[in-house]
């Protein structure tokens, strides 16, 4: 109907062409089909001169008279598909109309921002009135001939247009006797526009980009005051001439409880003389007007509307422009494309842009002022990767009303979905940011990566300006059907995230793309990266739907990635350093794997038993019972070669055995001479520290943890001997120390070292970290491994591998080592 409300068909007698009465149309049974006299039949053209006309679907158009009904579908689509596929057809209908008769015109659709009617081959004198219901209360521009054609509440003012009249609506509205070519009138009440449609040449009606307001205020004192004033405080708050701001009229409410008055207010340009102007200033139009909206809107639901206009506003309702659809009609869409966009066939995506503009389509709205977020709807229980969830929220008023409009134009409020807490690497695939439509933040496509417990909340997190959310979502992911067809693999790159995604949209296609096209055998769905290093994580399944087909396409995809490959994104060329993936060989765990890791757990704790015996032999072992002269004990003032800052001088300088604990080599030495008599501790014992039968016990281990190191028993029992090993290192390297000291005359005093002093020195050394103790620092020159300058350095502090001259220098190249410093990476 006139308002978009539901029709009934039988309200028609007649359905098909118009045969005006059953006295002039005689129906034929020989030939199915009616025969009429005396009356002409002309065809009316009702074309869509949008962008969008060959995809934004307008059919089926109703042609309709008081008694009769015709319903015109659209013509073939123009695509490759010729179906209802891609649904490229030009929105372009052909109507049999009986000449000088009132037609109403119905679309599927929205109306288009620009539309054409022509009777084709028509007589000067051939005349149809149509009437065409709009659903906001715009400004519509007739033009015919290329001319603007004022309606009929429009006059000319100087060299401006007002549109006021004391007229009433129905006076005003163009009747089937006139002759004037183009007449028309647009009834805002009832949202119709008339048009009188004379002669063979076409009429255009182009929708103006116009702000329609209704400002409910108290009483007015004096009026025009008032209206300047309005203007005025408008035009600086929305960054407009005020020569574009109208008054429509003011209607006094005197019957209501809270009486006052409501002001219908307009924002536009003035008409346009020229139609090929008007076509191309349109859209550069609307830009302007919907900035001025989104300012407007944005200024009411901060409650700071009144206090802009200096008037106190008691409610606003808008109707706010829409900008023209870009030009897609030079566009092609091959089969790949209409077939699947963004996950969803090119028709579904079109249905739901339509059906967004019909829920866009209303008149004026309130703007309410938002107090809170409210959780609709959520979902307790979900299965991992495949199944969707859905999370719904309101953004709602202080006393619980529906918010509708939630910003405008490319301001509009964002609702995202967010992980609390979950599993270690759990992420949430599909749609998580959706905007509000008419206060609901609807999150239909939600999926999650991993199983486990999930606490979510969903979070307004455009405009920033309002800190709402509602958390504590809980959610248990459970575990798929092993029968499930889908699959997650991941792709690691050698690359970190920031040094090169820079918009992640854009790398999500990309990657999507190059992986579809390596693989295309495989449907990839929910690409997904994070930040850190470069991985790339998707959803895979094959057009079998089964299990076994799905794992076995992964399989070959291990066997292509066991050769090179590597990506070139925004200039930069990174290769893949890992692949993971379900297949079929690890599909399930054998008897004899489990045996395997049964019997390797066994063997590591073995050997930390047999390493920890000989390390507490050894300790008791370090006797000597030969004095040694301290004058056969150089001093290091005498030869440079034994100072401990120089690597090759002695034991005490190397710090792959004491972790570099050196003093300040630029000591003075010591006057202390005389013999060292009786030491527990010997030279040899400290060199033999490292035995060969240590290392060989060290190597054995190394080679067995490299084999079974991702078994989690076997990483523990690592850990638990890399500990015991660092434990015992400190402690000797903390009794050479002390030995070092006495053989080079430092502060001697005693005759002797108890051996049970060794397990107190640990504990009188601080625990050593990269940033807590400096007395790891190399004393000899070495070579930053990032940097590359020869300075003082330090050992990593985890596996005492690579140096670095600087915190930084190590914080740089952890991602290139970590993949080596086992301890830490675990």
């Amino acid at each position: 109907a006139m308002d978009g409300s539901f029709i009934s068909p039988d309200k028609w007698k007649y359905k098909g062409i118009d045969r005006d009465s059953d006295s002039k149309c005689t129906y034929k049974a020989d030939y199915n089909m009616y025969q009429c006299t005396d009356l002409k039949y002309k065809l009316l053209v009702i074309e869509s001169m949008d962008g969008d006309t060959e995809v934004r679907r307008l059919s089926p158009v109703a042609i309709a008279t008081d008694d009769s009904v015709d319903l015109i579908n659209g013509p073939q689509d123009h695509g490759w598909c010729g179906g209802y596929t891609c649904q490229q057809r030009v929105s372009t209908f052909h109507s049999m109309v009986i000449t000088g008769k009132v037609y109403k015109i119905y679309l599927t659709n929205t109306q288009p921002q620009s539309i054409r009617y022509q009777l084709l081959n028509a007589d000067a004198n051939d005349k149809v009135l149509i009437h065409v219901w709009y659903s906001k209360p715009q400004r519509l521009d007739v033009y015919y001939k290329g001319k603007y054609l004022p309606p009929t509440n429009g006059k000319l003012v100087g060299d401006k247009y007002t549109f006021t009249s004391d007229k009433t609506a129905d006076e005003l509205t163009p009747k089937i006797t006139s002759n004037k070519e183009g007449e028309n009138f647009f009834n805002k009440d009832k949202k119709f526009q008339t048009i009188l449609i004379k002669g063979k040449e076409p009429f255009t009606t182009i929708t103006s980009p116009q702000i329609v307001l209704s400002l409910k205020m108290g009483t007015i004192s004096d009026v025009d005051f008032f209206k300047e004033n309005l203007v005025q405080n408008l035009a600086a708050l929305l960054n407009v001439p005020k020569e574009k701001i109208k008054i429509a009229k003011i209607v006094a409410e005197s019957r209501k409880r809270d009486a006052g008055n409501i002001i219908e207010v307009e924002i536009s340009e003035d008409p346009v003389a020229s139609e090929d102007a008007m076509v191309q200033n349109v859209t550069s139009m609307a830009t302007t007007l919907q900035k001025a909206s989104e300012k407007l809107v944005e200024t009411v639901q901060k409650g700071k509307l009144s206090e802009a206009l200096d008037e106190e506003i008691k409610s606003i309702a808008a109707a706010l422009p829409e900008i023209p659809p870009k030009d897609q009609r030079n566009e092609t869409l091959d089969k790949s494309e209409a077939e699947k966009t963004g996950g969803k066939t090119y028709s579904e995506k079109q249905r739901e842009e339509e059906e967004e503009k019909l829920a866009k389509a209303s008149g004026q709205v309130e703007i309410k002022i938002p107090s809170k977020l409210q959780l609709v709807q959520s979902l307790k229980e979900v299965t991992a990767i495949s199944n969707n969830g859905e999370f719904k929220s309101k953004v709602v008023t202080s006393s619980d009303e529906v918010v509708e409009v939630l910003g405008a134009g490319q301001k509009g409020w964002k609702a995202e979905l967010q992980i609390e807490t979950g599993p270690k690497n759990g992420r949430l695939l599909g749609t998580r940011m959706v905007k509000f439509q008419y206060g609901f933040g609807n999150i239909t496509d939600i999926r999650f990566s991993k199983p486990g417990d999930y606490v979510l909340k969903v979070k307004v997190v455009y405009p920033t300006d309002f800190d709402y959310e509602v958390g504590n979502i809980e959610v248990l992911v459970t575990k798929q059907d092993e029968s499930s067809p889908y699959r997650r693999v991941a792709f690691k790159f050698d690359a970190i995230y920031s040094n090169v995604v820079t918009d992640s949209n854009d790398f999500t296609n990309f990657m999507t793309e190059i992986i579809s096209t390596r693989f295309p055998d495989l449907i990839f769905s929910d690409v997904d990266h994070y930040e850190g290093s470069l991985i790339v994580e998707s959803t895979v399944t094959t057009s079998a739907g089964t299990k076994e087909d799905t794992l076995s396409k992964i399989d070959s995809m291990k066997r292509t990635l066991e050769e090179p490959f590597s990506i070139k994104y925004n200039g930069k060329k990174i290769a893949l350093q890992e692949f993971q993936g379900d297949s079929t060989s690890s599909s399930g765990t054998s008897t004899t794997t489990v045996a395997i890791i049964v019997c390797a757990t066994l063997v590591v704790a073995l050997s930390v038993v047999a390493v920890g015996i000989i390390l507490h032999k050894k300790k008791r072992e370090r006797v000597l019972t030969t004095p040694i002269e301290m004058s056969s004990v150089k001093h290091v003032d005498d030869n440079p070669s034994l100072m401990r800052n120089t690597q090759q001088s002695n034991i005490y300088a190397n710090p792959e055995v004491c972790g570099s604990l050196v003093r300040d080599a630029n000591a003075p030495p010591a006057d202390n001479t005389g013999l060292l008599v009786n030491s527990n501790v010997a030279l040899s014992s400290v060199r033999d520290f490292k035995t060969d039968k240590i290392r060989s016990k060290h190597d054995s281990l190394k080679n067995l943890q490299q084999k079974y190191f991702k078994t989690d028993k076997i990483r523990s029992k690592h850990d638990s001997l890399k500990k015991l090993q660092q434990k015992s290192t400190q402690k000797v390297c903390g009794a050479m120390d002390r030995l070092d000291d006495k053989i080079l005359g430092i502060n001697v005093r005693e005759p002797s070292l108890d051996p049970d002093d060794i397990d107190e020195i640990p504990d009188k050394i601080p625990f050593l970290t990269f940033d807590g103790i400096r007395s790891r620092r190399s004393s000899v020159p070495r070579e930053c491994r990032t940097c590359g300058q020869v300075k003082r350095t330090w050992p990593c502090p985890i596996c005492n591998g690579p140096q670095y001259c600087s915190k930084e220098c190590l914080d740089k190249n952890w991602a290139n080592h970590q993949n080596e410093c086992r301890p830490r990476s675990k």
